[in-house]
């Protein structure tokens, strides 16, 4: 990106993990990962939610699930910069940025909660994500204005 765009992370939230028991779990057999990421604005509140999903596979058998939610408050003046003709736009590079960040907080997350769980999956550590493959466009939110009295 080359304009930082000035912001903070105000949350980072689990919505939901769920790790299968190791009797489910072959250690050779290769694990697969599937992520998913959306995003959701609150206008007034200058807020951008990155919401991704990770999904660990093993033959085709779900073993771990991981959703969490980071927010992220945007300055008021660089916020409102997205907006133009009614329209909020997140740029791509922008979105990757957040997603970056959520991947981050989820391979902590999932290590330490499986680690928890005394699961042996917590030694399957979250690979590297292409998230120029998953994040291909920017993404476009209407604005609607309060009607006047």
């Amino acid at each position: 990106m080359s304009n930082p765009i000035p912001y903070r992370i105000v949350e980072i939230i689990v919505n939901g993990f769920n790790v299968q028991s190791d009797e489910n779990l072959d250690k050779n057999i290769e694990i697969n990962v599937s992520t998913e990421f959306s995003y959701a604005v609150n206008i007034p509140a200058h807020r951008v939610r990155c919401i991704s999903k990770y999904i660990y596979t093993q033959e085709e058998k779900e073993v771990l699930s991981c959703d969490l939610t980071c927010t992220f408050e945007v300055k008021e003046e660089a916020f409102n910069s997205f907006i133009k003709d009614d329209k909020l736009t997140l740029d791509v590079d922008w979105l990757r940025y957040m997603a970056t960040i959520a991947v981050g907080a989820a391979r902590g997350e999932i290590h330490a909660r499986a680690e928890i769980e005394k699961s042996d999956l917590s030694e399957v550590i979250l690979p590297p994500i292409n998230l120029v493959e998953i994040i291909k466009e920017s993404a476009i939110f209407p604005v609607v204005k309060p009607e006047e009295n």
